[in-house]
């Protein structure tokens, strides 16, 4: 889900690798030399002008200069024949610079629907679940669900707040059982969830989930059709990261089909 872009000096790098390999193997071979001032260099800066600079070739040593005129990066490449082998090399590049190299991250804007099974089966049926303390609890396989949940959401909005540039993370969250029921509409949580004692906040819509108005049943299609009707709202259409993630123990019952959801799953796929 991030991507990284590159600072200045990290540019520097980049060209200096570049300039590296078009340069002829024989002028790094052992104990040959090439002087003088090499190509001129365009070093492009983080917002997209450009400084001028010079790389030059001096006794196996490449220095890059930025626009001042000072050395911005040394780099030295030796290539050496392996014994045996013919037409190999071992070759040896170091850099140095002066610059401070800094690692920008950058992240898409992102929109999640947590489906939710809260169906008959979810709250009858226990499951073992090993906490942050290494014990272990019986608990329902809806509670393991909902600890999912929060999970999920910790790491969600930490990733918003890991990326250097202003990013939003939506959330909707729907319940299903024998039919779909909105929980939380299209929420932006890049600066907090909330707390779980908070039942209108994210947090706490995820903690607290449970059955209310869906009616019985196992319904996963219905779950399906209603986080691609979320997917198609005007807030979140036009992401190019979109996902939907489904928490269920079963099949779908009988009175809608496994092809019925897998038509779903499918129409999903094309909204994703």
């Amino acid at each position: 889900m991030l991507a990284k872009r590159m600072t200045r000096p990290l540019a520097y790098l980049l060209t200096l690798a570049m300039l590296l390999g078009l340069l002829p193997g024989a002028a790094f071979a052992a104990n040959d030399t090439t002087g003088g001032q090499g190509a001129y260099v365009d070093l492009s800066t983080q917002d997209d002008t450009t400084e001028s600079g010079y790389a030059t070739v001096e006794d196996h040593l490449i220095t890059v200069q930025d626009g001042s005129g000072k050395d911005a990066l040394w780099a030295d490449k030796t290539m050496v024949p392996v014994k045996g082998e013919a037409d190999t090399y071992d070759i040896t590049l170091m850099t140095q610079t002066t610059k401070e190299i800094q690692e920008i991250i950058t992240s898409p804007n992102t929109a999640v629907v947590l489906v939710f099974d809260v169906s008959g089966s979810m709250t009858s049926n226990y499951v073992d679940y090993t906490n942050d303390n290494g014990k272990t609890e019986r608990i329902t396989r809806l509670e393991a669900a909902r600890r999912a949940g929060v999970t999920f959401l910790e790491d969600y909005v930490e990733s918003a707040a890991e990326s250097t540039n202003d990013v939003q993370r939506m959330l909707a969250v729907t319940a299903f059982a024998g039919k779909a029921a909105d929980r939380l509409t299209w929420t932006d949580v890049a600066n907090g969830a909330g707390k779980p004692g908070d039942q209108n906040s994210p947090m706490g819509v995820i903690s607290n989930i449970k059955s209310g108005n869906t009616g019985s049943g196992t319904n996963i299609a219905s779950g399906l059709e209603k986080a691609a009707s979320l997917l198609e709202d005007s807030k979140v259409k036009d992401y190019t990261h979109k996902y939907v993630i489904l928490l269920t123990d079963g099949a779908p019952n009988p009175t809608r089909s496994s092809v019925a959801t897998e038509t779903e799953a499918s129409d999903l796929k094309d909204k994703t």
